[in-house]
């Protein structure tokens, strides 16, 4: 028996083992354990034990989304790796970013490979189409399924054929090693694809914005405001625009980096309302005095919303841009079939240091108080088509310089032109600055 057939066969008996094991308190446990065996026994196609074992629990999420949890699921072995890979920041690769580009879309290389990866020393260049990876072809793929083929184990080789801009085709080995994803970015792109913090216009306000809450993150924050600090940075705006979440417990050590010991960070609640934890700050933060602003939106979420609530009530931090997504729940991250697969369970609302829930429900009415909002004379409201023109500006701010490229033109806008809350961010930092530098003078 194959190693995955065994996998799928103790799943399948740990089930059965629970179900049973559960019975005396809820019989439809074991129910749940009988339908198993005879559908597996006396269907007349035999099913593969892992699509029914699949199939069940996607029943059971579904339960819960009918009920309003929109957030659990079940996350098969072809996304429960990514998701590993996400939260550990790393994976195996090549190091190039790929797009769809063009009509008909093909998968292109949307920049040059990142500095120090397989790629970098490869023919690969910026612009290049990839045609095929390990002979598959990429034609009418979407980017997940290329990205899957692309990543896998370090050391192993990949074939990868690609056209460049000149029309002409080549194909070359590479040999994925562990490709580093970092969380905390800046405002612009080193040539060697690093990142600037300090604003071009005004230096000395720093742009650090957060991608996800991954297991690097507050090491990687708290070396980035040192850093920046050292370099003559006075003031710092935090942005989670985009920042659907991540770990609760990166979130608590992000925002300890700003509070006080014993300050309230966030408290966790089961069923019926029983608070299962309160989380607060363990020692001071190493940037108590450090004017801070966050930047948020529509798609800030989860851990996100944990940072600039708790910021914001302890009126550490001025919150910038319009109301957050309005997710307020912890999902546990449970391994399923030898760890194969997850089940992502909805095990907790998480409650503000005010008391308040953040969560928002299906149909809850905007006069509710969910998510964070900014103070009215610090909103933000972006039209559609304002939201659209600022992605893509930040998008193409985002790339690394193509080598030999032409300027744009026209030129593009600078931050201070181009995204609007961030300016407003940065014009109640240096008030507040100026302010304070008034108030030292003799």
């Amino acid at each position: 028996m194959s190693r995955r057939n065994l996998s799928v066969l103790f799943a399948a008996l740990a089930i059965g083992l629970l179900c049973y094991s559960r019975a005396d308190r809820n019989p439809y446990a074991r129910y749940t354990s009988r339908a198993f065996e005879l559908i597996d026994d006396l269907a007349l196609e035999e099913p593969p034990d892992d699509e029914l074992f699949a199939g069940a629990v996607r029943g059971m999420v579904g339960v819960l989304r009918q009920r309003g949890d929109v957030h659990s699921g079940y996350l098969e072995p072809t996304s429960a790796e990514p998701l590993r890979a996400e939260m550990r920041q790393e994976f195996g690769g090549v190091g190039v970013r790929v797009g769809l580009e063009g009509d008909p879309p093909r998968v292109t290389v949307v920049e040059p490979p990142q500095p120090g990866t397989p790629a970098y020393a490869s023919p690969i260049r910026a612009r290049d189409v990839i045609l095929s990876i390990d002979g598959f072809d990429t034609e009418g793929a979407d980017l997940a399924t290329v990205v899957g083929h692309m990543r896998g184990p370090v050391g192993e080789p990949v074939e990868v054929a690609v056209r460049h801009a000149d029309t002409t085709e080549e194909s070359f080995r590479l040999v994925r090693e562990v490709i580093r994803v970092p969380s905390v970015i800046g405002d612009r792109r080193t040539a060697e694809g690093g990142w600037l913090f300090p604003l071009e216009e005004e230096p000395r306000v720093a742009l650090v914005r957060l991608t996800t809450f991954g297991n690097r993150t507050t090491e990687e924050l708290e070396r980035t405001l040192r850093e920046a600090i050292d370099s003559g940075v006075e003031a710092v705006v935090l942005d989670v625009r985009l920042n659907a979440g991540g770990a609760l417990d990166t979130a608590i050590g992000v925002t300890g980096l700003f509070l006080p010991e014993g300050a309230a960070i966030v408290s966790t609640r089961g069923r019926g309302g029983r608070v299962v934890d309160r989380f607060a700050a363990t020692a001071d933060g190493p940037f108590l005095d450090l004017p801070l602003a966050v930047l948020i939106d529509g798609d800030t979420a989860s851990a996100s919303e944990i940072v600039a609530a708790a910021l914001q009530d302890h009126d550490r931090a001025t919150v910038f841009g319009s109301r957050s997504f309005g997710k307020g729940t912890v999902q546990q991250l449970l391994s399923l079939e030898a760890g194969r697969s997850l089940l992502k369970l909805t095990a907790a609302s998480y409650w503000r240091p005010s008391g308040v829930n953040i969560h928002r429900l299906p149909g809850t009415p905007d006069d509710e108080p969910w998510g964070v909002s900014p103070k009215s004379a610090n909103a933000v409201s972006l039209t559609d088509e304002q939201r659209t023109a600022w992605f893509e500006w930040r998008r193409q701010r985002d790339l690394l310089a193509v080598e030999g490229a032409e300027p744009a033109e026209p030129p593009a806008p600078a931050p201070l032109e181009a995204d609007t809350i961030l300016t407003r961010a940065v014009e109640h930092l240096l008030e507040g600055m100026e302010s304070a530098q008034g108030d030292a003078a003799p």
